[in-house]
């Protein structure tokens, strides 16, 4: 059995959620997306697209500045990366 990682997800949070979804949109040449409503009522945005068959790219941004995101993203400088999913698949 050979067991192998295939990217699942990557996540990008932004303080100005409109302006960052417009750029990866425009640089990924993403589709239509969805919004996650459990994350929008724990004060986030949020833009997922599919970028594959089971692969997506997220952009999120906190609703409200004092989110805990906001903080994060106020430490870090900016917009960052927040995540990058992987699923192990078993062959």
């Amino acid at each position: 059995m050979t067991q192998w990682a295939e990217l699942r997800q990557v996540g990008f949070a932004a303080l100005d959620h409109a302006a960052a979804v417009r750029t990866a949109t425009d640089l990924l040449a993403l589709g239509p997306g969805f919004g996650d409503p459990l994350l929008a009522a724990r004060g986030l945005a949020d833009f997922t697209a599919p970028v594959g068959p089971d692969a997506y790219v997220e952009v999120l941004a906190p609703t409200m500045p004092d989110h805990s995101v906001a903080r994060w993203l106020g430490r870090v400088g900016g917009a960052s990366g927040q995540l990058c999913n992987t699923q192990i698949r078993f062959v």
